[in-house]
């Protein structure tokens, strides 16, 4: 009689470096989302320069300019 072979288990979900590949990009993003709310909440927004319009696209439907 013949010793049992050992089984191979090559195929196991947990031998698989793309699944953990996958799972490392994902908690990696999930870390810096909460990094960036985090960083966002601690410091205020202050802002800038009041302008009628952002690169050059005005930003209300009226005109500024004088009509003809």
């Amino acid at each position: 009689m013949h010793p049992p072979t050992p089984r191979h288990d090559g195929h196991a979900w947990y031998r698989q470096p793309i699944l953990w590949l996958s799972v490392v990009i994902f908690i990696a993003s999930m870390a810096g989302c909460i990094w960036m709310i985090a960083v966002s909440l601690r410091y205020d927004e202050t802002p800038t320069h009041h302008s009628q319009s952002l690169l050059g696209v005005p930003t209300s439907s009226r005109s500024t300019s004088a009509g003809p």
